[in-house]
């Protein structure tokens, strides 16, 4: 009855340990990295544009760690707008993605929703910018003009012309 007892103890302990262990208490190095820089890109941007798409469309890492991600811009009052808030979500996701110590390059595209005549939406790929981590270290993030981001991109395409 005592052997009973005890090994009823030792499932109730752990049981309880368990419940008060949350997905938090995991080390965040002990994530794969793109789940790093997932939680980094939403907690710098939002999981959600403000039209309440999810912000991230998809997200990979390969194998020289560049974090290649497909994301959903915000939009605007007018299209012109709408490209210069990109530019201002791409300075304030950078620092976010580059926090992550493993990345070496980050490739982003964005994308927005467009409704053709019918009504129906799809979305499509408006920019790509790429920067790898030495651009990255070079921008004062607190001072540098959201304007300047094509120009300091290692790679910028704008695929989007309003």
């Amino acid at each position: 009855m005592k052997k009973v007892l005890n090994i009823i103890s030792v499932v109730v302990i752990t049981v309880v340990v368990y419940s008060f262990m949350s997905e938090d208490s995991v080390p965040a190095t002990a994530k794969p990295l793109n789940e790093r820089v997932a939680a980094s890109v939403e907690k710098a941007i939002g999981s959600k544009t403000n039209m309440g798409e999810k912000r991230i469309i998809g997200l990979g890492i390969d194998q020289g760690n560049i974090a290649i991600m497909r994301l959903h811009g915000d939009d605007n009052f007018t299209d012109n707008l709408t490209i210069k808030s990109i530019w201002i979500q791409t300075k304030e996701v950078l620092p976010a993605i580059f926090e992550n110590s493993d990345v070496q390059k980050a490739v982003i595209e964005w994308n927005l929703g467009f409704v053709d005549d019918y009504g129906k939406v799809s979305v499509k790929p408006v920019m790509q910018l790429a920067f790898t981590r030495q651009t990255v270290e070079k921008i004062e993030f607190d001072t540098v003009p959201f304007d300047s981001i094509p120009k300091i991109a290692d790679e910028y395409k704008q695929t989007w012309r309003p």
